[in-house]
């Protein structure tokens, strides 16, 4: 595979060989892949996140809350990932 950079993305690549960082482009290159997909999973993380406040937002609106306190919700579901399956 070849690959094209702008002179900036060049030079920084060089700089991070010079440093040791990486033993080669193909190592900057690989890095910055993997950066690239853990943004992306933390991206669709985030999104999962804000839609379900968004639920738990609109169930509170709407009058549905539990009475049960944040320890007590911690507590069943600790119970439940120590249950044998």
């Amino acid at each position: 595979m070849n690959v094209s950079l702008p002179d900036e993305f060049v030079a920084f690549a060089e700089g991070e060989i010079a440093s040791g960082e990486c033993a080669s482009a193909s190592e900057v290159v690989r890095d910055a892949l993997q950066l690239l997909r853990r943004e992306k999973a933390l991206d669709e993380k985030i999104q999962i996140l804000r839609r379900e406040v968004g639920v738990g937002v609109e169930q509170g609106r709407s009058g549905h809350l539990s009475k049960r306190t944040v320890g007590e919700i911690v507590a069943e579901l600790d119970a439940n990932d120590q249950a044998p399956s």
